[in-house]
């Protein structure tokens, strides 16, 4: 029976490869349609874990897999910063309730961060690098290949020219101080100032079926080697590389009473089972999902 079950897992692959090129062929970006990815293979096993110097995302700057976009040379965020629009999202309306406290945690899109020719710029780098199983960040600073939690894919890079450069077009979005009691400041608690986007960036790419399960983000901690240790994120800024129509999923979704969906685009309020409301945002390119890592999602 080996033989036969080795035949039916290879036509189980070879059906998940053509419909991810079929969905593919369908997106679109800055006029062309989007490549497929570069996915590189790799032989690690089930809850293998990983320290930074295994270096399993490739990042040691010696091997040259990574350049900066020319669009960052070319382009000034301050002029780009007044193309943007927002859409605050109405997390208590919507009943996000795991992990939110009132006037500190938010969540709203800023729209026309990047232009489509930039995404397209940045992908074609990204997928230059090539994809690898996307790993759980968990504790210690150790990283692990967990397929049945996250199955997705990603491209791992540091770079201090990318994140300045999103950093100063969002830069109004963002608040400048977040305590345990408020956004503003104001109030008991202690305190988080903003300083920057840390360097540290992760491309991701879902194929069809591929998921990661309900989580709240790990707040990332700058290394003792860094010129800013100690530095530690409060917000996940989320970038859309392409745009991606709500009925082939693969939105970003706030856990709540209502499932609202949430993924850089036009509302779309429907209802739903039970009286609840889905409220749907389609992915655009150039847009940014920011939010603070208190609020349990899922995509």
């Amino acid at each position: 029976c080996e033989p036969a079950r080795f035949v039916l897992h290879q036509k189980i692959f070879q059906i998940i490869v053509n419909m991810a090129q079929k969905l593919v062929n369908r997106l679109m970006l800055a006029g062309r349609v989007l490549p497929a990815p570069n996915v590189l293979k790799v032989n690690w096993s089930k809850g293998q874990r990983f320290t930074a110097s295994d270096d399993p995302d490739r990042l040691d700057p010696s091997l040259l897999l990574w350049k900066d976009p020319s669009f960052l040379s070319n382009k000034n965020p301050v002029e780009s910063r007044l193309r943007t629009t927002v859409d605050e999202l109405d997390l208590i309306g919507h009943q996000i309730v795991p992990g939110y406290r009132e006037g500190r945690s938010f969540a709203r899109v800023v729209h026309n961060v990047l232009d489509e020719e930039d995404c397209a710029q940045l992908l074609r780098l990204v997928n230059q690098k090539g994809f690898t199983p996307a790993l759980l960040t968990i504790e210690g600073g150790l990283q692990q290949f967990a397929p049945h939690l996250r199955d997705g894919l990603q491209v791992a890079i540091n770079s201090a020219r990318l994140t300045q450069h999103l950093f100063e077009v969002i830069r109004p979005n963002l608040p400048n101080v977040i305590t345990e009691g408020r956004e503003t400041g104001k109030g008991g608690g202690s305190e988080a100032k903003l300083v920057e986007l840390n360097e540290s960036c992760r491309f991701l790419c879902y194929k069809p079926g591929q998921v990661f399960n309900p989580h709240a983000d790990i707040q990332y901690c700058r290394p003792e080697n860094h010129q800013n240790s100690g530095d530690v994120s409060r917000v996940t800024v989320l970038l859309y590389l392409h745009d991606l129509p709500l009925e082939n999923g693969g939105a970003t979704t706030f856990v709540s009473k209502s499932r609202a969906v949430f993924s850089g685009g036009k509302v779309k309020e429907e209802e739903v089972k039970q009286g609840q409301f889905k409220l749907g945002f389609n992915a655009r390119a150039g847009s940014v999902l920011l939010f603070t890592q208190d609020l349990l999602h899922e995509g």
